[in-house]
């Protein structure tokens, strides 16, 4: 494959932004991102790099789903404004196709009665024209013989209309099987996208959970030390109000599962998929015995409202990130810890960004 093409991975990587991303850009903005080949993996061309770039400053502006979408059709010109429309026109389009097949298999009936009555009526009058000599029509039914010379003129004629008429509803009827079969196969491929897009993410979700239930499993099996007391924890508990404000959180909090929440509102590990369960405790290790001075990172803590802010800056000053963190649980009660905002070098990001960002640390240390 030339190396003018490239996988979502090799986009994720190129752009700075999570693979998780990238895909959820390809989901709300069908038909943006040229497609080079539809092998597996499916590869793009690199106008694709040009649009997710756009996608990102144009959210980032504030701008919603349609606007971004009109930017993008402006701007590229095989982009159309109208995509966002396409579910609504194709069912509408299905509807109409039902109907004038219906409409036309009926008409094709009646037409085949109306020309096997002609066709009787036709045979009668031939027979009638058989039995009578020339003398015969020339002295008595002169009259009665022309009469019914011209019906079966008249009769031929309506047949051969009858005959175009079928011709040409056979061709539409042609027609439209084809664009029924055509409108059929997009809406059965789109329905094995979103089957498979459910999949995935039933898969990362079930994933995410199973690692919780692992952590609460761990954390219930920790045995006190003799003459140690441990407070209580229940839903609901009220803490005790401190004589001053900790200078860091509670030991606990480093070691809980540190998540984020995607655009699509699912919980993925904020370490990505390829390192699975990721803690404050693990991104501390990977700061500090990353990382080497001048380059080395140091962290301070301060108390906002029921969270804490997270603040990270290199010695040499090249790098300063910032995240906004708040204890929650899941929907099975585990403890999770989760990154409700972020920032890098005073840009504010999507909290999913986090992904990202971790491997360009990791890929930075040194």
């Amino acid at each position: 494959m030339s190396d003018s093409t490239l996988t979502h991975k090799e986009l994720s990587r190129r752009l700075g932004l999570s693979e998780t991303t990238i895909k959820s850009y390809r989901r709300k903005f069908p038909g943006c991102f040229p497609v080079a080949s539809k092998g597996k993996p499916i590869r793009f061309t690199e106008d694709a790099m040009r649009v997710a770039l756009r996608i990102q400053k144009l959210f980032s502006e504030g701008m919603d789903v349609g606007e971004v979408r009109a930017r993008l059709a402006a701007e590229f010109d095989w982009v159309r404004a109208d995509d966002g429309r396409g579910k609504e026109k194709e069912d509408a389009q299905g509807q109409k196709l039902a109907t004038g097949l219906a409409a036309m298999a009926k008409n094709l009936v009646s037409l085949g009665l109306e020309q096997k009555n002609i066709l009787n009526r036709l045979g009668g009058l031939e027979k009638l024209l058989d039995g009578l000599d020339a003398g015969k029509i020339a002295a008595e039914s002169g009259k009665k013989a022309a009469a019914a010379l011209r019906r079966e003129q008249i009769l031929e004629e309506r047949l051969n209309r009858l005959d175009e008429n079928t011709t040409r509803l056979a061709s539409g009827i042609k027609d439209l099987a084809a664009r029924l079969e055509s409108f059929i196969g997009r809406r059965e491929a789109a329905a094995e996208r979103k089957a498979e897009q459910s999949a995935q993410a039933l898969s990362e979700a079930a994933e995410i959970i199973a690692e919780m239930g692992r952590t609460q499993q761990r954390r219930a099996q920790v045995v006190p030390m003799a003459g140690q007391t441990s407070p209580p924890v229940y839903p609901g508990a009220t803490a005790t109000i401190p004589d001053r404000i900790p200078s860091e959180p509670a030991r606990n909090f480093f070691s809980l599962p540190l998540v984020v929440r995607t655009e699509e509102g699912r919980y993925i590990s904020a370490g990505g998929r390829n390192r699975g369960r990721f803690s404050i405790n693990d991104l501390k290790a990977m700061l500090i015995y990353g990382f080497s001075p001048p380059n080395h990172f140091n962290l301070h803590w301060d108390a906002y409202g029921q969270g804490w802010r997270l603040n990270l800056e290199q010695d040499n000053g090249n790098r300063r990130i910032q995240l906004l963190l708040m204890e929650k649980q899941t929907q099975q009660g585990s403890p999770v810890t989760e990154i409700l905002e972020l920032k890098s070098d005073g840009a504010s990001l999507h909290p999913a960004e986090f992904c990202a960002l971790i491997d360009d640390l990791s890929s930075k240390g040194s």
